[in-house]
């Protein structure tokens, strides 16, 4: 069954969904909540997300999808989010999936940077049973990289001329955001993903953790650092390498598809695992 429905933080009323299994079916009080994407990205993933809730509902695990503040049918605007609120949001759909919905073991799927998101709220909060960490952003800077060179090369293909990182991060600092892919990055995310750092903030996880990582991002990201850190921290951690094509990439668009591998491998490990 699916329920729509908006609950509130910090004053702001927060659309979500639930995903909850037939109370005849395999049923079983553990749960799910998903943790979106930044900006262009969260449209990107939309239907991946919708598709893997039900998937998951099916094998029966009770899922919870949000529009964290400024997103979606959300309140806020998204020029107000931050990596904090989005945190915050995260916190409270815990709250509301153990109180409300009844659920007693409560896992976080995030990705990009809705894992990066997922990660610093279960640092943060011990009811965090797993983690599910589609393509992390490991590190904020190397994520801003790709957010400047989206921005220079639309800038270029639509015939606007050159520009550096240089002067967008000038113009980021001046006006207090630029615009990437029809989102505003604004200055205070700007400061929040310089300071970001898996590798260094991860320091209180010791529960279970998947890291997958699509075939084409697995050159990158600092995966395998964030993997060794999580598991000298007491976390049983596998990574594991998905050979799809990254459904985040515009790219993909011309031949987009569901992510079937990486939604079998994601099932099998929380099967595998007694949550």
């Amino acid at each position: 069954m699916e329920k729509a429905f908006f609950f509130e933080n910090h004053g702001k009323h927060l659309f979500a969904i639930s995903h909850s299994p037939a109370q005849n079916g395999r049923s079983q009080k553990k749960g799910i909540v998903f943790c979106h994407p930044f900006g262009e990205e969260k449209q990107m993933s939309y239907r991946v997300f919708v598709r893997y809730a039900r998937e998951l509902c099916e094998n029966g695990f009770h899922v919870l999808r949000f529009d964290a503040f400024g997103y979606g049918d959300s309140e806020g605007l998204f020029e107000e989010a931050t990596l904090e609120t989005q945190i915050a949001d995260t916190r409270k759909a815990i709250d509301l999936m153990k109180g409300r919905l009844g659920i007693h073991k409560v896992g976080l799927l995030g990705l990009r940077l809705g894992a990066t998101v997922a990660a610093l709220t279960a640092e943060q909060d011990d009811r965090v049973d797993r983690l599910i960490l589609w393509s992390p952003v490991v590190k904020g800077e190397d994520y801003l990289h790709e957010l400047f060179r989206k921005r220079m090369y639309a800038a270029l293909t639509s015939n606007l001329g050159t520009t550096s990182r240089e002067q967008l991060v000038e113009e980021l600092q001046t006006n207090g955001s630029i615009e990437v892919e029809g989102h505003r990055l604004t200055r205070q995310v700007y400061q929040e993903l310089l300071s970001t750092d898996l590798t260094v903030q991860v320091a209180n996880f010791k529960r279970s953790v998947l890291l997958s990582v699509m075939s084409d991002r697995s050159a990158h990201g600092g995966l395998e650092t964030l993997s060794e850190v999580y598991t000298r921290c007491g976390a049983r951690c596998e990574l594991r390498t998905i050979a799809e094509r990254d459904f985040c990439d515009k790219q993909a668009l011309f031949g987009w598809y569901f992510p079937e591998e990486l939604f079998r491998e994601t099932t099998d490990w929380l099967e595998g695992r007694s949550m």
